[in-house]
């Protein structure tokens, strides 16, 4: 039902969607032609020595494949490999700069993408609340300082996140290459997809507070973080469940859209997560809201809080 309802309040704000797609394009853009610039400044030593070796084992291939002898090209192949490694030991810092630089476009991309993202829950709050959609960057720019506090916050603990389930994944894939190598790939996915749910479930109502409430952020993250009860369960499933279907549509997409379909879907992803995030919002707090002009989702308590009323009215 819930799933049904967000897909109703989306398909009716399609064009948040449009704005969405547009302008994440955008940024994407801008941060790929940073993060090429960087790396092709950064890293143009790196690759002056790393392309004689891989020129110099295609050459001892294609000899091996033609029958051709390969020490001379063995004996040029060891002194690339020396050059190589040469470089890399005298070039630690600056691989390390370079590192952190890729971290902070990373870290900078994944907040300014996530402006979007706020500005479509606050958008469906007020689409669901009264039928208003109101403008995206009037929007964006009302409500830019609590947007700002919000992302500064969670794109560190997203990152913190992130790299607690790369590390944890990394070591459960070598755990199960060593005993049950066959399955490691449906489990290290199964693992992923989980623990990507935990993070919606979890941050779900934190994003609420922060965004549609507007409480300060050591209010929001106190109340917010806090597990719902009775609502946990049915929360991180349905976020477990979009996990999994995402992902099938973006491989279905890459492989036979050669991406282009990909581009459609992640947009349109966040978005259907930012409208589970708003509805989960409402059902917490036992609040109607709208799907369409005659459509009013009313929940049971409000139902029964009417109907007692209408029974004590004497007419």
């Amino acid at each position: 039902m819930r799933v049904r309802n967000v897909f109703g309040i989306v398909a009716r704000n399609y064009i948040l969607y449009y704005k969405t797609l547009a302008y994440k394009i955008a940024v994407f853009a801008v941060f790929a032609f940073l993060t090429g610039l960087t790396l092709q400044v950064r890293t143009r030593g790196l690759y002056e020595k790393l392309f004689p070796v891989l020129k110099d084992g295609l050459n001892i291939v294609k000899a091996v494949f033609a029958s051709n002898p390969t020490d001379e090209l063995a004996a040029k192949l060891t002194e690339s490999l020396d050059a190589l490694a040469k470089y890399l030991s005298a070039s630690v810092g600056d691989m390390l700069v370079t590192g952190l630089i890729i971290f902070a476009l990373l870290f900078a991309h994944r907040f300014f993408s996530g402006i979007a993202d706020c500005v479509s829950m606050i958008t469906l709050d007020g689409y669901m609340e009264s039928l208003i959609k109101k403008p995206y960057f009037a929007t964006a720019f009302e409500n830019l300082g609590v947007i700002v506090k919000y992302l500064l916050v969670e794109v560190c603990f997203a990152s913190v996140y992130a790299l607690a389930v790369v590390a944890a994944v990394y070591g459960l894939a070598n755990l199960l290459l060593s005993v049950a190598p066959l399955i490691t790939p449906l489990v290290t996915l199964l693992v992923v997809f989980s623990l990507q749910g935990l993070y919606n479930t979890l941050t779900s109502q934190f994003t609420a507070k922060a965004l549609i409430e507007k409480k300060p952020i050591k209010v929001a993250l106190k109340e917010g973080l806090r597990p719902q009860k009775g609502y946990f369960w049915k929360m991180y499933a349905s976020y477990a469940l979009i996990n999994v279907v995402v992902f099938y549509l973006f491989a279905t997409t890459l492989m036979f859209t050669f991406g282009v379909g990909t581009i459609l879907v992640l947009p349109f992803s966040s978005l259907f997560v930012c409208g589970m995030k708003t509805v989960d919002y409402y059902v917490i707090h036992t609040r109607k809201y709208f799907i369409d002009l005659d459509t009013i989702i009313v929940p049971k308590e409000l139902r029964e809080n009417d109907e007692k009323m209408l029974k004590d009215v004497e007419i």
